[in-house]
C-alpha cells in the first residue's frame, strides 16, 4: 500500500502515525488499568483475610491461651464455610501449631503444619492490629499476633486476673488465614475481558474522530494542492473553497489572490501586446500609406492640371463635359482617399480644443442622416448634460462618420443605427480590467446597430489595416482602422460588444475635460 497513491499521501502518513500512538497509548492505558483493578482486587482479599483474622483473635483468646483445638475446631465451622478461605491454622506464643482447619483437598501452600519463623516475620499495623501479608502463587497468606492485656508482675497464671491497674500487652499465639486467589482469577479474567471490550471501542472510536480530524484537514489541503498543481501546468483553476479561519484557510485565500492577480495580469499582458501588436501594424502600415498618399497626389496633382488646361484650351460639347465632370468626381473621391490614408497614418497633426461633444453632435447629425438610405433609421440620443472633452473636430467627426457608415454596411437589408452619448466613470477595478484606460471620469459615444453581428474571429480582425468583409471594390478597410487611430490620439479606448444575429455595438471613451485639474495646470 505504501507505493500506492494514497499510501504516500500525507493523510495516510498522518493517520498511520497517530493511529500507532493511539494503538500504542490504549494497550498501556488498558494494562495500566487491569493492574489498577487487580490490585484493588488483591486489596479487597486482604481485607477480607485481615477481618476473619481480627474476628477469631477477637473471640478465641481464651481458647488460644489454652491451647484448646476442640474448641478452636468448634469455632472454625462457619468460618470454614467462607468461600475465599482456604486453611486456618491457631498457633501458641511458642510458635508451635495448635490445630489447622482446612477446607480444600488441594495441598496448601507454605509451612502450615511445620510453624514458620515468627521471629523473623515483620508485623505492620493496619487496623489498629498488626498483620504479616505473604501473596503466594495461589493464595495469601496473613499472619496476625494475638495479643493479650496482663498485669505487668503476674505470671501465667494471673493472666486474667483483674487486680493490678499496671497492665503490659503480651502475645499469646498467632493466626494464620489462607485466602484463596481463585476468586481473584476469575475476577481478573473478567476484567481483562472488559478492559479489552472498553479498550477496543476506545480505539474504534478514536481512529473514527482520528479519520474525521485528518479529512477535514488533508480534503480542503488536497483541494488546495490540485489547484497549486494545474495552476502551476498552466490550466485555469477556479478559485479554492476557503471554508476555514484556520493555517490551511488563510492559506487557500493567500492562493486565491495570487492567481486571481496572476490572471489579472496575464489578461493585462495580452491586452497590452494586442494593443502594441496593434500599433506597430499600424505604424509599418502607416508608413507605407504616407509614402503612398504622397507620390498618388503628385500624380492627382497633374491630372488635375492637365483636365484644367483641356478645358481652358478646348471648347468641349456637351458629352466631353460630362465625362470631364466624371473624372472631376473621381478626382474628388480619389484626394477624399488621400485624406483618409493620411489621417490613418497619422501624418496629419492632431488640433485638440476644447468642446462639447452634444453640441459637436448634433453639428454633425445632418452628414449622418445622409449616410443612410430608406431601410435604415438613424436615431441620436444625447446625455442631458453638457459633456465637454478635449478632441480635435475633424478627426471626431471622421470617427463618428465612419462607425455610423460601418454600422448602415452591416445591415445591406436594412435596420436601425442609434448613436447616443453619455458618461462613465471608472474606478479602480474597471481601469484594472481595461489597462489602457486610467481611473476617472469619460465620454462615451455609442454607435449601435441591429445587423448580424460579428463573429468571434472576426472581431479580433476588424481594427487591422486593409482588413474588410466587404466585396472587392467596396471597402479599402480603412475605416475602422482611422477609428482606432483616432481613438488613440486621444487616449482614449474602444470597445465592441456583438452578438451573432443581434448587432454590434462600438463605444469610444473620451477622456472628459477636467476643470479644476485644467485650472491648476494653468496656474503653474
Amino acid at each position: 500500500m505504501s507505493n500506492s497513491p494514497y499510501g504516500k499521501s500525507f493523510g495516510f502518513r498522518l493517520f498511520r502515525t497517530f493511529s500507532v500512538i493511539v494503538m500504542v497509548f490504549a494497550i498501556f492505558f488498558a494494562i495500566a488499568v487491569v493492574s489498577y483493578q487487580k490490585r484493588l482486587v488483591t486489596g479487597d482479599l486482604v481485607k477480607e483475610g485481615k477481618m476473619i483474622s481480627i474476628l477469631l483473635g477477637s473471640s478465641l483468646k481464651p481458647w488460644i491461651f489454652a491451647e484448646n483445638p476442640a474448641m478452636l475446631k468448634d469455632a472454625l465451622k462457619d468460618i470454614m464455610e467462607y468461600r475465599n478461605v482456604t486453611f486456618v491454622t491457631f498457633y501458641n506464643a511458642r510458635g508451635e501449631s495448635i490445630y489447622t482447619g482446612s477446607r480444600t483437598s488441594r495441598p496448601v501452600e507454605g509451612p502450615v503444619f511445620s510453624p514458620p519463623d515468627f521471629a523473623r516475620m515483620v508485623f505492620a499495623e493496619s487496623d489498629a492490629r498488626y498483620f504479616h501479608v505473604d501473596d503466594l502463587t495461589n493464595s495469601i497468606d496473613i499472619v496476625s499476633p494475638v495479643p493479650m492485656e496482663a498485669p505487668s508482675n503476674a505470671g501465667d497464671a494471673l493472666y486474667f486476673s483483674p487486680g493490678s491497674s499496671r497492665q503490659k500487652e503480651v502475645t499469646i499465639g498467632y493466626i494464620r488465614v489462607g485466602i484463596s486467589k481463585d476468586s481473584l482469577r476469575k475476577e481478573e479474567k473478567a476484567i481483562i475481558a472488559r478492559v479489552a471490550f472498553a479498550t477496543f471501542l476506545g480505539i474504534l472510536a478514536g481512529l473514527i474522530i482520528l479519520f474525521i480530524s485528518i479529512r477535514r484537514v488533508t480534503v480542503p489541503l488536497s483541494a488546495l494542492t490540485e489547484h497549486v498543481r494545474l495552476f502551476g501546468t498552466g490550466e485555469v483553476t477556479e478559485n479554492v473553497p476557503v471554508t476555514t479561519d484556520d493555517e490551511i484557510g488563510r492559506l487557500a485565500a493567500a492562493f486565491n489572490t495570487m492567481s486571481e492577480n496572476i490572471r489579472r495580469r496575464d489578461e493585462e499582458k495580452a491586452l497590452l501586446q494586442n494593443r502594441l501588436l496593434q500599433s506597430e501594424k499600424l505604424e509599418s502600415v502607416g508608413r507605407l500609406a504616407r509614402g503612398v498618399a504622397h507620390d498618388f497626389n503628385n500624380i492627382l496633382s497633374t491630372v488635375q492640371g492637365s483636365l484644367f488646361l483641356i478645358e481652358k484650351k478646348f471648347q468641349l460639347d456637351g458629352a466631353m463635359m460630362r465625362h470631364v465632370g466624371q473624372i472631376q468626381k473621381s478626382l474628388a473621391r480619389a484626394r477624399a482617399l488621400i485624406q483618409r490614408i493620411i489621417t490613418f497614418s497619422r501624418a496629419q497633426v492632431i488640433e485638440k480644443r476644447l468642446m462639447e461633444l452634444n453640441s459637436f453632435i448634433r453639428r454633425v447629425s445632418p452628414a449622418l442622416a445622409n449616410i443612410g438610405d430608406d431601410n435604415v433609421n438613424l436615431a441620436i440620443a444625447l446625455a442631458g448634460e453638457d459633456i465637454l472633452v478635449m478632441g480635435d473636430p475633424l478627426q471626431l467627426e471622421q470617427l463618428i462618420i465612419n462607425l455610423v457608415s460601418n454600422a448602415r454596411d452591416a445591415m445591406p437589408e436594412g435596420g436601425e443605427i442609434h448613436v447616443s452619448t453619455d458618461t462613465a466613470l471608472i474606478n479602480v477595478k474597471d481601469a484594472e480590467k481595461l489597462p489602457s484606460l486610467r481611473p476617472g471620469g469619460y465620454a462615451v459615444i455609442r454607435v449601435a446597430d441591429t445587423g448580424g453581428g460579428i463573429e468571434e474571429g472576426t472581431r479580433e480582425k476588424i481594427f487591422e489595416p486593409f482588413f474588410t468583409t466587404k466585396e472587392n471594390g467596396k471597402g479599402t478597410g480603412l475605416g475602422l482602422s482611422i477609428v482606432y487611430g483616432v481613438v488613440e490620439q486621444h487616449k482614449g479606448y474602444i470597445d465592441v460588444v456583438s452578438e451573432k444575429g443581434r448587432g454590434t455595438t462600438f463605444s469610444v471613451y473620451l477622456p472628459l475635460f477636467e476643470k479644476k485639474a485644467d485650472s491648476q495646470d494653468n496656474s503653474q
